[in-house]
């Protein structure tokens, strides 16, 4: 009996050591009873900007130098001097090689003499007045033919030295001085890609929305870093029936770092809509068959349904529903509730998302 009172009161004593805990336990559980767990979204936005929306038409091509061509030697000889390197630059009409001249100026001396011989005979059957016209008289005596002999070699003497016809850089020159060069042959190409040319095809489906003047975005794919504006400067008359499609000329100004011959993609502005309020597609979320997109305010989400208009690519016309210039959610926007908590993580600047291609 003694043994089961003893066992009865050390059951009683550890009860008793345990029950506070327990007791806080609960109590902190109901502490927390109705607190609100809140959980902030990360998310990107972008300013609803307003401006001028822009159809484009896209395309691709190849950049050509503006000014380019190849120098072909008018006579033959021998190159007596080259006056620069290949890859050099040069400034329009300065010299850049020379070919013999020596046997040219026999040549011309020889001319001369016999020019001055027929000319003194045209003077002598002139004196006879024998009424003989003034050109049958030249024809008669060879001072026709001689002349024109005399001009021909004063032509190859100024053909011998070769200048550049326009200012650009000398390329593609394989030629050493005491080379022999014959008339009609090679002699170098010379370029300047101050200002360039990209030649595109677009669709005779919408070729009629291209007008000399319209503005172009081009992108090269070789140079990362920027986009180049440009002109449309002709639209060709005529529809290649092989393609269908119509030859579209474009010119730009050339920053020095466009080669000839690069690829180029390139967007025509076709339609403009001036003076819209205009938000990323991205924006843009449907539900329950309606339009809206989420606007921040006080670090909350603000549901906004709205009406849009005018669209291209990337950017859709907001007619109705949201001011300019609020930020307007373009990421994380999908699992979002009016007054959710957002935390922005990033801003896009409308001019980023416009150089989109």
């Amino acid at each position: 009996m003694k043994k089961v009172l003893l066992a009865f009161v050390i059951l009683v004593l550890l009860s008793s050591c345990k029950f506070p805990n327990i007791l806080k336990k609960k109590e902190s559980d109901k502490s927390n009873l109705g607190k609100e767990y809140n959980i902030t979204v990360p998310v990107t936005v972008s300013k609803s900007t307003k401006t001028t929306l822009v159809k484009y038409i896209k395309t691709s091509g190849t950049a050509e130098a503006l000014s380019k061509t190849d120098v072909i030697s008018q006579v033959s000889g021998t190159i007596d001097n080259i006056y620069l390197n290949d890859n050099e630059f040069v400034k329009e009409n300065s010299k850049i090689m020379e070919i013999d001249k020596s046997n040219i100026l026999v040549d011309i001396k020889q001319s001369k003499l016999e020019y001055d011989k027929a000319k003194s005979e045209y003077k002598a059957w002139k004196n006879l007045n024998n009424g003989l016209s003034d050109k049958q008289l030249k024809l008669q005596t060879g001072l026709t033919q001689k002349e024109l002999q005399l001009e021909k070699l004063q032509i190859a003497l100024e053909k011998s030295t070769i200048t550049a016809p326009f200012s650009g850089i000398v390329y593609d020159m394989n030629l050493v001085k005491g080379k022999y060069v014959s008339a009609g042959q090679k002699l170098f190409s010379i370029i300047n890609n101050d200002e360039m040319i990209i030649r595109v095809n677009v669709l005779e489906s919408e070729i009629n929305r291209i007008k000399i003047g319209s503005d172009v975005i081009v992108k090269f794919s070789a140079i990362t870093e920027k986009l180049y504006k440009g002109k449309v400067i002709s639209v060709s008359p005529s529809i290649n029936q092989n393609t269908h499609s119509c030859e579209v000329k474009i010119n730009l100004i050339n920053d020095g770092k466009i080669k000839d011959g690069m690829y180029a993609e390139v967007k025509i502005s076709a339609e403009k809509y001036p003076e819209k309020i205009l938000v990323y597609k991205d924006a843009i979320l449907v539900r329950d068959g309606k339009k809206l997109v989420f606007a921040v305010e006080n670090n909350k989400a603000k549901w906004q349904y709205v009406k849009t208009g005018v669209e291209n690519e990337y950017f859709v016309e907001i007619a109705n529903g949201v001011k300019e210039n609020q930020d307007i959610v373009i990421k994380g926007n999908f699992s979002l509730s009016h007054d959710a908590k957002v935390k922005i993580i990033k801003r896009v600047e409308y001019k980023k998302l416009a150089e989109k291609f």
